[in-house]
């Protein structure tokens, strides 16, 4: 026999669930689950990346790869031209330094 709290009861939680039907609603909830199943589906193709910087550090990348194909450009010439000379004056060269 409790003095505090045998008689006490505590009172009944109110819980009712309205029963509400939104048309749109339940459209909108069914695109957006038709969306998340195809990009689920779509995981190896392009998804375009845009932030802040991007452009800016996409032309800088450019602008180095433009340079780099200079060099190798301005390389191969120098290649090409001292190979031409080689062959054009390789025979009076190995006879001096053969002879």
């Amino acid at each position: 026999m409790g003095l505090f709290t045998s008689g006490i009861s505590k009172p009944r939680r109110f819980n009712h669930v309205p029963i509400y039907y939104d048309a749109e609603e339940e459209a909108h909830e069914e695109r957006q689950r038709r969306i998340s199943e195809s990009d689920k589906a779509r995981e190896g193709e392009y998804r375009p990346r845009l932030h802040r910087g991007s452009f800016h550090s996409d032309r800088r990348a450019a602008e180095n790869k433009r340079k780099e194909m200079r060099r190798l450009a301005l390389l191969l010439v120098v290649l090409v031209g001292v190979a031409i000379f080689l062959i054009t004056n390789g025979s009076q060269l190995m006879s001096l330094y053969f002879e």
